[in-house]
């Protein structure tokens, strides 16, 4: 991913690192007419919430199996900056992975474009929750 190494260096500049892979991967979409499924969506979403859960699981009690997805998309994030206060810049692109994923199953069809930014949004985020373990 082209700004996954700078999100790394820069937590300060993740905005402007996924606003630079979300173009990126427009343009090289729209060049390709690449297809993205919406099982690659949803799959990118359950690793981001594993990360997640595996994160806030030491000190807070969430089951989330059976809670459908906009809840999980309003309280996933809300507990995990609940925990670490310093990720609260990024609570509401979190929910926004959350809510397109939901909207992709509702309707059973995704964008390419909207869902490969989700998917890189959602990996980004899955590694720099990940570090927060180690």
């Amino acid at each position: 991913m082209p700004g996954a190494t700078i999100a790394a260096r820069h937590p300060a500049n993740l905005a402007q690192a996924l606003l630079h892979i979300i173009q990126a991967e427009y343009a090289r979409l729209k060049k390709r007419g690449s297809m993205v499924s919406v099982t690659d969506m949803i799959g990118a979403t359950w690793r981001l919430e594993d990360a997640i859960r595996d994160v806030i699981a030491e000190s807070l009690n969430f089951s989330s199996n059976s809670k459908p997805m906009r809840d999980k998309a309003r309280l996933l994030p809300h507990l995990l900056v609940q925990k670490y206060p310093q990720l609260s810049d990024i609570e509401h692109e979190l929910r926004g992975v959350f809510e397109t994923c939901r909207i992709a199953i509702d309707h059973k069809s995704i964008s390419p474009v909207v869902a490969k930014a989700a998917i890189a949004i959602a990996d980004e985020y899955r590694e720099i929750i990940i570090k927060l373990k180690h």
